[in-house]
């Protein structure tokens, strides 16, 4: 994958896209504004092994034609000489981090950091619609003239008890199984939040459990569990955990070149219920 630096498309896409459902995030989210109240990270109740049996050789469900990049949480450290994540009321509600840094945690759209020192977790959740006095102008700071770098630095973030931050509809991130796609019945892969696919070629991956440390190959299965703005068409962008790469070569694309490769969307109740179960706050302790 080239300079994540520079990416502009995928999940830190969102920003255009958000600012019509920032409502629902804010209103679903009580750990946003936790106040005095003890802050925790939540841990997975279940065990991820990718062990899902791939499809019957004789499937003959819907296939898709898709290429991916891929998205991670950002880990800043302290800078005091930097400048805070904000909420949409224009509140602190991290430590300092530097400007670059900054702005790579608004375009990849989650973030590992600290605030008054202790471990917390940042989800983006929209842009201003005019530059805020704090404005970070994030095209001088990567020194290019990309307007869509310049547009992250109207972002501002909540709080989450999520381990790896938010997607839609409230769905946890969950490494090498959450993807971004447009979706809907007017994008050309017709896919909706919730649904699963299968790609044959990602099964050749191998993938560390980030809480155990315990490698697998990929069983093939993904769960639209986000969105982006700049994540449109054919695009998906598939979620890599701490990791600024993974599952390559499915995820190996970017926005000059496309690596294609063949999707199968998944029927069966039974594992996109498993998936799904993954992505709820629910499964979560």
């Amino acid at each position: 994958m080239q300079s994540r630096q520079l990416k502009v498309a995928g999940f830190t896409g969102r920003i255009l896209l958000q600012l019509g459902i920032i409502g629902l995030v804010s209103s679903c989210m009580p750990s946003a504004h936790i106040g005095n109240q003890e802050y925790r990270i939540l841990t997975p109740n279940f065990q991820d092994t990718f062990d899902i049996p791939p499809p019957p050789d004789d499937s003959t469900g819907r296939t898709i034609q898709l290429y991916s990049t891929n998205f991670y949480t950002t880990q800043p450290e302290q800078d005091k000489n930097g400048v805070p994540f904000r909420n949409k009321n224009g509140v602190p509600i991290s430590d300092n981090v530097s400007k670059r840094n900054w702005c790579l945690g608004a375009q990849e759209g989650s973030i590992k950091t600290t605030f008054h020192g202790e471990e917390i977790r940042l989800t983006h959740a929209g842009a201003f619609n005019q530059a805020p006095p704090y404005y970070i102008d994030c095209d001088a700071e990567y020194n290019t003239h990309n307007h869509d770098l310049s547009a992250y630095g109207k972002s501002y973030h909540v709080k989450t008890d999520a381990p790896f931050g938010l997607g839609i509809n409230n769905y946890f991130l969950v490494p090498y199984r959450t993807m971004a796609l447009q979706n809907g019945t007017n994008s050309p892969l017709k896919l909706e939040k919730g649904d699963v696919i299968y790609v044959k070629a990602a099964t050749n991956s191998i993938v560390t459990d980030p809480y155990t440390g315990l490698k697998y190959r990929h069983d093939g299965y993904f769960f639209i569990g986000d969105v982006g703005g700049k994540v449109k068409d054919i695009h998906a962008d598939t979620f890599c955990g701490f990791q600024k790469n993974c599952l390559f070569p499915f995820t190996s694309s970017d926005n000059d070149h496309h690596l294609m490769f063949t999707a199968l969307v998944i029927t069966d109740p039974s594992i996109i219920e498993k998936l799904k179960k993954m992505h709820l706050k629910s499964s979560y302790r």
